[in-house]
């Protein structure tokens, strides 16, 4: 059935609807969502309630939204000693078969970090590619200390799932945590010193057409703080007119600003990157 047999159905029988359905929600050119899309109105949110500091949705509002959704002015942080914000870590790890090494490690670290505090928030990690994902899982499963493997089945008091996931970018829409890790894996090669595809190759779905939109999904899954890690300079990613690097290596100097001004919206050198944007009403 194509999208013409569709709206046949549509105008027949709730039978006929339901065979089609039935039959082609996987092979037909026209998803099932896309198909409602055309029957019901598109709301856009108005506010966004999600995180705790306005830095972590920031990037996404204006790049993303148009700056066209409200976000609360930072909420007071219920213990100094929590992590907030985002938080930049370049690594200086080497990229081999879809694993980073280095980058695990330190995912690992910072997970040690947070349960070693008090009425610690929920952990997400977040990773480029499939190898990475099932080396950090291994990684925390084994790990001698019982704060961190529980994290894997942690229940609220209310019963909700607050489990430790470690997903990929493509995997995580629809999941947040208090604190996520993000794993960028990629690496210049030894030998091409930062040339585009050695990095590229890594970075997987982020640098083709949909990339803004994969980046946008992981960046915006924390309430609480986000911790970056990646294996380059964000100097060393070559755009060469392709829009999807253009949008992630503006976010990556960023992430990167915020890290080391102490977390200063108001910075000239952020307000910088936001300019091409603001001007253009925003590039997606």
């Amino acid at each position: 059935y194509n999208k013409y047999q569709l709206m046949q159905a549509e105008n027949s029988s709730n039978e006929k609807l339901e065979e089609v359905i039935k039959y082609n929600i996987f092979e037909t050119p026209v998803s099932l969502l896309e198909y409602i899309g055309t029957k019901i109105q598109t709301v856009v949110l108005e506010y966004h309630y999600r995180s705790i500091k306005k830095e972590l949705f920031e990037f996404s509002n204006i790049v993303f939204y148009k700056k066209m959704i409200h976000v609360a002015d930072d909420q007071k942080e219920k213990d100094a000693e929590v992590t907030t914000g985002i938080n930049l870590k370049t690594t200086n790890g080497y990229c081999e078969n879809g694993i980073n090494k280095k980058e695990a490690q330190e995912v690992v670290r910072i997970v040690e970090e947070i349960v070693n505090k008090p009425n610690h928030g929920t952990i997400g990690i977040i990773t480029t590619t499939n190898e990475q994902r099932d080396y950090i899982e291994n990684l925390l499963l084994e790990h001698p200390s019982k704060l961190v493997t529980n994290e894997f089945s942690r229940i609220s008091d209310d019963g909700d799932d607050n489990s430790l996931f470690v997903l990929t970018c493509e995997k995580v829409q629809g999941s947040e945590r208090d604190n996520i890790i993000i794993s960028f894996v990629a690496s210049k090669d030894e030998k091409d010193k930062g040339n585009i595809l050695s990095i590229n190759n890594t970075l997987g779905l982020l640098t083709t057409e949909v990339g803004p939109n994969f980046l946008n999904v992981l960046i915006t899954r924390s309430r609480q703080a986000l911790f970056i890690l990646n294996s380059f300079e964000t100097e060393e990613i070559i755009v060469d007119n392709n829009q999807s690097l253009m949008i992630l290596k503006d976010y990556l100097e960023y992430a990167k600003l915020l890290t080391n001004n102490g977390h200063d919206l108001n910075d000239p050198k952020v307000q910088a990157i936001f300019k091409p944007y603001i001007k253009n009403n925003a590039v997606i």
